[in-house]
């Protein structure tokens, strides 16, 4: 039987955490990328990120996008 590989956004997060334990204790292989590898507001990173990495059968975004998260991401890109 093929182990299903599932790349967890967020997963250090806190539900990222607990849904990673959930999975590994039921035998899924995980690829957790750190937010420095993979930003998910930008939509060019995920896809680079997606086609680099091990091929997953499962995608599953625990990350979490705020208000504040998205002002922050808006200011740097009026700086540049």
């Amino acid at each position: 039987m093929k182990t299903i590989r599932i790349t967890l956004t967020g997963g250090f997060g806190l539900l990222g955490n607990e849904v990673g334990r959930a999975l590994e204790c039921r035998g899924y292989e995980l690829d957790v990328p750190p937010h420095e590898a993979l930003d998910i507001t930008q939509r060019g990173d995920v896809l680079m990120y997606l086609s680099s990495c091990p091929r997953a059968d499962l995608v599953i975004n625990c990350a979490l996008l705020t208000q504040r998260l998205i002002k922050l991401r808006q200011s740097q890109h009026k700086q540049i």
